[in-house]
C-alpha cells in the first residue's frame, strides 16, 4: 500500500510539473491580476498551503451547455437560460452583500450596546449604509420572516442574516432541476469558462450542484471585479451582450460603483457557506466543496485533461490555472519585460 501511495505521488508530481509554467514576473499589473485571482482568494479564505493551487480552483455550474467554439451560436432557449442564470446569480450577489452588512450592523450594535439589549429589526435595516432603494426586496423578506418568528429574532438577531441568502440560493437551484447541469472549469486569468473542460451533472444530482455553488459565487464574483461591472458576468456565462441584458442593469443597478474588494469576498462567502450548510444539513465550505469537485473531475476524466489548463507559477504560493495558449503567452510576455522595464515604468 505505502509503495502505491508512493508511486501516486509521484505520478502527480509529474503530471503537475508537465502542466506547469513558472515566469520571472516583474509586470506589476500582471502581479495584481495574479494578486486577484480566484486561486489566490481561496488560499485566504482557506488557509490552505500552496497545495491548493495543484488543481483549478475555478469552476461554475450552468443549467445549459457551451457550443465547443470561440464564439458560441446560442438559441434562442440557450440565450433565455444564460439570461436568467445570470439573473439568478445577480440575485445572489445582492442577497449576499446584504446579509454580510447586516451581520456587520448586527455585531456592531452587540459590541456597543451589549447581547442583552434587543433592537427592532426596523433599526436594524435603518442602520445599513446601503442604497436600501435596489434591496427593498431582500428588506421586505427580513421584515415578513422576522414578524413570524420574533422569538428566534429576539434571541439570536444573526437568524435574519441567512433569510434573504437562503431565497436567492433556492431559486438558483430551481434552475437545474428539469435539465440537470454542466460544471465547467473556468480560466482564472480571463474567467470564461472553457467549453471543453465540463462534467455533466445529471438531473437529481442535487448535491453535486450544490458542492458547486460557493465556486460558481466566487467565480461570479472575481468575474464582476475584473470588469467592474456585470459585463464581467456576461462573458462568464458566455453572452454576447457586452454589458449584460437589460434585464440585468435594471437588477445589478444597485451594485455599480460598490467595491468588490478581498475583504467583501471572503464576507460573502462565509455568509453563503453558512446559509448554504443550513440548508442542506451538512456542513458546506470551500476548503470541503472544493476537494469534493476535485475527486469528481478527476473520476469523470482519468487522463485529467482538464481541458487542456496549464498552471502559471510567479512563486511558490501565487499561481493560477489558465489555458495553454495563455501560459505561453504569459511567459513570452514576462521574458521580453525586465527588471530596467519596471523600474522605467515607474520612474515615468
Amino acid at each position: 500500500r505505502k509503495l502505491h501511495q508512493k508511486l501516486h505521488l509521484a505520478s502527480e508530481k509529474e503530471w503537475l510539473e508537465a502542466r506547469t509554467t513558472s515566469l520571472d514576473c516583474w509586470n506589476f499589473g500582471m502581479l495584481a491580476k495574479f494578486q486577484a485571482s480566484q486561486g489566490s482568494i481561496v488560499r485566504r479564505v482557506t488557509a490552505q498551503n500552496e497545495d491548493s493551487l495543484s488543481f483549478p480552483t475555478g469552476m461554475i455550474v450552468l443549467p445549459y451547455r457551451l457550443a465547443e467554439s470561440p464564439k458560441p451560436e446560442f438559441t434562442t432557449d440557450d440565450t433565455d437560460k444564460a439570461t436568467s442564470t445570470g439573473l439568478a446569480l445577480l440575485a445572489l450577489c445582492k442577497a449576499c452583500y446584504f446579509a454580510s452588512e447586516l451581520s456587520k450592523q448586527i455585531r456592531s450594535f452587540e459590541s456597543s450596546e451589549g447581547k442583552s439589549r434587543q433592537i427592532s429589526i426596523s433599526d436594524l435595516l435603518e442602520r445599513l449604509d446601503i442604497p436600501k432603494h435596489g434591496f427593498s426586496r431582500e428588506m421586505r423578506l427580513c421584515m415578513e420572516l422576522t414578524s413570524k418568528h420574533v422569538e428566534s429574532f429576539r434571541s439570536d438577531p444573526q437568524f435574519v442574516v441567512q433569510i434573504p441568502v437562503k431565497k436567492a440560493m433556492d431559486d438558483f437551484f430551481k434552475l437545474f432541476e428539469e435539465t440537470g447541469g454542466y460544471v465547467y472549469l473556468v480560466d482564472e486569468f480571463n474567467y470564461v469558462p472553457l467549453p471543453e473542460g465540463y462534467l455533466m451533472v445529471d438531473r437529481g444530482n442535487s448535491e453535486l450542484i450544490r458542492r458547486s455553488l460557493l465556486s460558481t459565487y466566487l467565480s461570479c464574483l472575481t468575474a464582476w471585479r475584473a470588469q467592474g461591472s456585470c459585463s464581467g458576468v456576461a462573458k462568464l456565462l458566455h453572452l454576447s451582450f457586452p454589458d449584460g441584458p437589460s434585464e440585468w442593469q435594471k437588477s445589478a443597478s444597485c451594485l455599480q460603483g460598490l467595491k468588490v474588494s478581498d475583504s467583501r469576498i471572503m464576507d460573502e462567502i462565509s455568509v453563503l457557506q453558512e446559509a448554504l450548510s443550513a440548508s442542506a444539513g451538512c456542513r458546506h465550505s470551500l476548503d470541503m466543496d472544493l476537494p469534493y469537485l476535485r475527486d469528481f473531475l478527476s473520476k469523470a476524466d482519468p487522463k485529467r485533461r482538464l481541458g487542456d489548463m496549464h498552471r502559471v507559477m510567479v512563486s511558490s504560493t501565487l499561481g493560477l490555472w489558465t489555458t495553454k495558449d495563455q501560459a505561453q503567452m504569459l511567459k513570452s510576455e514576462c521574458d521580453n519585460y525586465t527588471l530596467d522595464d519596471a523600474l522605467e515604468r515607474l520612474g515615468s
